[in-house]
């Protein structure tokens, strides 16, 4: 899905907003399927393949709250962020590194539903921010559809 303009993603799982020249794809499942559930949108991205020279936020949906877990211990540098309220989710989460790239981890859940938010800060010459007006936009957008 690639952008022009800003677009909705919507499947079974999730509604998510994908802002002009970002682009809106499908992750892969532990086992290298295509998954639904995971969705890649990366800022000025032109293929798939810019998942590696980009960055990005990927975005992971869960449908048992009990799944799913931001394992702190995997991560280096940690920093907590205060838990903030925007869409239709509380989120809480921490920025950290991780094969020394910088990361924004964010996750929330209510009885049903949970999503996982990894946004890649900084990669390469390719640079966004958690705060950045179109970040935020993505953010706030984030809905489950089941």
């Amino acid at each position: 899905m690639g952008t022009t303009k800003t677009e909705i993603f919507q499947n079974e799982f999730m509604r998510v907003v994908v802002p002009d020249k970002w682009l809106a794809f499908l992750g892969i499942d532990s086992e290298g399927n295509t998954s639904p559930k995971k969705l890649h949108i990366f800022k000025d991205a032109c293929s798939e393949m810019d998942l590696f020279t980009h960055a990005g936020i990927t975005v992971c949906y869960y449908e048992d709250a009990n799944l799913g877990f931001l394992i702190r211990e995997f991560y280096d540098d940690i920093i907590d962020i205060t838990p903030f309220e925007l869409g239709n989710y509380k989120w809480k989460g921490f920025l950290c590194r991780s094969f020394g790239y910088p990361y924004v981890m964010l996750e929330t859940c209510d009885c049903y539903d949970k999503f996982i938010i990894m946004i890649l800060t900084e990669n390469g010459e390719h640079q966004i921010k958690y705060q950045d007006e179109d970040v935020q936009e993505i953010l706030k957008s984030i809905a489950a559809t089941k």
